[in-house]
């Protein structure tokens, strides 16, 4: 499996983006959980409350980065953002200074 970083950007009203992202999440999480997706979602960095909203940050595992698209479309995000879905390795600080 390939980690990706999701970079979302809010079309329209970032405050109703966010409460019809919040309707539909708790499905979303649900979903991954019991392995019905294609991709699974494992974390998101949301600065909107620090007032920042133009962007959203979601890093994803999946085969391919158009498992990636496949869910967000299918579970209606691309009503609410629009986004760039780029392979990363991901770099674990803590192991590495321990040298691993």
């Amino acid at each position: 499996m390939t980690k990706y970083i999701a970079l979302h950007r809010t079309i329209g009203d970032p405050k109703a983006g966010w409460e019809a992202f919040g309707q539909v999440a708790p499905n979303l999480a649900k979903d991954v959980a019991a392995g019905k997706t294609a991709a699974k979602i494992l974390k998101t960095w949301n600065p909107y409350a620090y007032g920042r909203s133009e962007y959203v940050f979601c890093l994803w595992e999946a085969e391919k980065w158009e498992d990636v698209e496949t869910v967000l479309r299918d579970y209606g995000f691309y009503k609410l953002v629009t986004s760039d879905v780029m392979p990363v390795v991901e770099i674990d600080w803590a192991e590495l200074a321990k040298g691993g």
